[in-house]
């Protein structure tokens, strides 16, 4: 068992709000207030998944109430095949129950992900998406049509920017895609990597171009239902 002075130290330590802890943890805004609080006496499970969720953030309880950062994190694991891409989204999805706002794509190839991953694993993701509140943002391929997100999302990457391995960064995650013959995703867990391919990302940002129709929606506002976009070969804009 923690304690509730340890909750809010490890907190203060990951500069969590109780909101982004209360996600991490699948638990209620209110519910962590009141715990924090001590307004109220939490269950064993409860305080079990709020343990869980700070130390997947690094965060290491002692027996003596003590609270502390785990030294740096670098781990690597390889996934490849079948599955793995599909592996990757839940990857995703789990960093953003755990407070990650956005996911950076790189040399992506749109095509790919609708070939690899189910439509229900889809449906699944973009409800994660919309509950948590998570920004995309995906380089592709210069004159690509192809786009199964918010066209707004999407910029052209300059041709001599594009690469045939694709990269995801997601709070202090990169995960490397190489697509073919066979799928093989590397994903490194290290903060100053994570950060190094963000720049890197922001800067073929500022240097893409907007595409047409991603113009085009912005004269289109978006619904709060989640809303898949499937531009082949021209524009195509919802009502």
């Amino acid at each position: 068992m923690i304690a509730i002075e340890q909750i809010r130290a490890a907190r203060a330590m990951v500069n969590w709000s109780q909101r982004q802890l209360a996600a991490a943890a699948g638990l209620s805004l209110r519910n962590i207030h009141n715990i924090e609080a001590g307004l109220v006496v939490p269950r064993l499970e409860t305080i079990k998944a709020i343990k869980t969720a700070l130390e997947k953030a690094n965060i290491e309880f002692g027996d003596d109430c003590t609270v502390t950062l785990r030294r740096e994190v670098f781990d690597i694991e390889k996934r490849e095949g079948e599955g793995a891409l599909e592996s990757l989204v839940r990857d995703f999805m789990e960093a953003y129950r755990q407070g990650t706002k956005e996911l950076l794509l790189c040399n992506t190839i749109e095509k790919k992900w609708v070939e690899m991953v189910t439509s229900a694993m889809n449906e699944e993701y973009n409800k994660s998406l919309m509950r948590f509140g998570v920004k995309e943002r995906c380089l592709i391929a210069h004159g690509d049509k192809t786009m199964f997100g918010y066209p707004t999302f999407y910029r052209w990457m300059p041709k001599e920017y594009f690469r045939e391995v694709s990269y995801a960064v997601y709070g202090t995650t990169l995960a490397l895609i190489i697509w073919s013959p066979t799928v093989r995703i590397a994903i490194i867990r290290n903060t100053h990597i994570a950060d190094s391919y963000r720049r890197h990302f922001e800067f073929i940002w500022e240097r893409s171009e907007i595409p047409p129709v991603a113009e085009l929606a912005q004269r289109h506002p978006r619904r709060d239902e989640p809303e898949i976009w499937q531009i082949e070969n021209g524009a195509r804009v919802s009502d």
